[in-house]
C-alpha cells in the first residue's frame, strides 16, 4: 500500500518509525507530507526528558519535526476530528475514547 498525500501520525507511529517497524517506515517514507498534531512532539519530548539519552532523543525528535508539518489544535481541528470520528462510528469502524491520552475501553 503506497501512502500518498498527507499522513497524520501519532506518538506511537513516530516511536515505531524510530524503532524501524517496516510497515510504519514505508507509510511515513512514502507520504508527501507528515502531519504532527502539536501534542505529539510534546509527548515525545516528555519521553526524551525521562530517558537516559535526553539530548540525543531531543535531537532526533527535532529532526523528525523539521520534516513534518506541526499542526496546531484549534476549533477547526476539533470540529474535523468530531466529524471524522462520527463517520468512522457510523461506518462500523469506531476509534476508542481517549482519556488523558489513553484509550478508554467501555
Amino acid at each position: 500500500m503506497k501512502a500518498s498525500g498527507r499522513l497524520a501520525v501519532d506518538t506511537n507511529a513516530v516511536i515505531a518509525y524510530r524503532e524501524g517497524i517496516s510497515e510504519v517506515c514505508t507509510l511515513i517514507d512514502e507520504a508527501d507530507v507528515i502531519i504532527l498534531p502539536v501534542t505529539v512532539p510534546g509527548e515525545l519530548l516528555y519521553g526524551a526528558l525521562n530517558s537516559a539519552k535526553t539530548k540525543k532523543n531531543e535531537q532526533v525528535i527535532q529532526e523528525f519535526a523539521t520534516y513534518s508539518l506541526v499542526m496546531q489544535v484549534d476549533e477547526a481541528v476539533a470540529t474535523r476530528y468530531a466529524k471524522v470520528r462520527f463517520n468512522l462510528k457510523k461506518n462500523g469502524t469506531p476509534i476508542p475514547e481517549m482519556i488523558y491520552g489513553l484509550p478508554q475501553h467501555v
